[in-house]
């Protein structure tokens, strides 16, 4: 009988060559920019200083997001360890992903739920600093259709332990966990590649008025509705199409947002610029003068 739990090797050596030599590379060939919803951005600048675990739940549209998972870490919480969960199957093809700190599990076996937690809060204990990056949708879902969310990541927040770690015996403050909701959409704007657009969002522990231990469904609403909420926060933004009101975290956005260096040589040399304005939309058509010199 096969293993509910394929446990990850994770190799920080391994992990950073792969963040600094390939995906790095990846993601500015890819997509024009990387944009972070200005509303939320000092949440992941919060996660890389957290010294206790962490969640990241993102929404699960392509087989890019374990990749942008991996580029967020990297960004934003270098020094902490990521870990997160892949089909055991897909994982025994694509065996290196251990190194990064992906661990194999069986998800409609029986029990897989209770080995998940228990692996998850066994690595919380040894790594503090330690982020588990899920997409709890289990699969893939356009950004429109309603979110629907398995129950593993209610679980493991309604069960992590106490953290009783050498960090905490040597004086060092222990947050608690940090549970973040972390919205993506892929979307064409202005240049030939597209926008990778993100908007983080805090998911507050439940609580109720006996203080009881938040219950995995309280968990589980919990993370839908605000889930729910920061997608469509981002889909705000996503329709406004505003750079300002996103930072550009990657990419060559924040320079030009030209469709081609060689067609806006050619336009520049020729006294044009390239330079696509969005907020010319915006601007009501110029109204012809009249003889007198007032506006019809």
């Amino acid at each position: 009988m096969a293993p509910l739990i394929v446990p990850e090797r994770f190799s920080p050596r391994f992990a950073g060559g792969f963040d600094r030599w390939y995906l790095r590379g990846l993601v500015a060939r890819s997509w024009h920019s990387v944009r972070l919803a200005e509303q939320g951005a000092e949440l992941l600048d919060e996660l890389g200083r957290h010294v206790g675990p962490a969640i990241v739940l993102m929404n699960h549209q392509s087989w890019w997001d374990p990749l942008v998972g991996l580029w967020i870490h990297g960004r934003f919480e270098p020094t902490r360890r990521a870990i997160g969960p892949m089909e055991a199957t897909q994982l025994a093809k694509f065996g290196f992903f251990k190194r990064l700190g992906v661990f194999g599990i069986e998800p409609d076996a029986p029990g897989a739920i209770d080995a998940m937690t228990a692996h998850v809060s066994e690595r919380f204990i040894q790594h503090p600093k330690t982020t588990l990056w899920l997409t709890p949708q289990g699969t893939f879902a356009d950004v429109r259709t309603p979110i629907r969310l398995r129950p593993g990541a209610a679980a493991i927040a309604a069960r992590a332990l106490p953290l009783d770690t050498a960090a905490a015996a040597a004086g060092e403050p222990h947050g608690g966990l940090l549970v973040l909701s972390v919205a993506m959409e892929y979307a064409f704007w202005l240049d030939r590649k597209p926008e990778l657009l993100l908007r983080a969002a805090r998911i507050s522990a439940p609580t109720d008025e006996a203080g009881v231990r938040p219950t995995t469904g309280a968990w589980n609403r919990a993370m839908t509705a605000v889930m729910h909420a920061n997608a469509a926060a981002l889909a705000a933004l996503v329709v406004a199409r505003d750079p300002a009101a996103l930072r550009c975290v990657g990419g060559k956005g924040a320079r030009n947002a030209n469709n081609s260096r060689v067609w806006d040589w050619w336009l520049r040399l020729r006294g044009g610029s390239g330079r696509i304005d969005p907020t010319n939309r915006d601007r009501p058509p110029a109204r012809p003068a009249t003889t007198d010199g007032t506006t019809q």
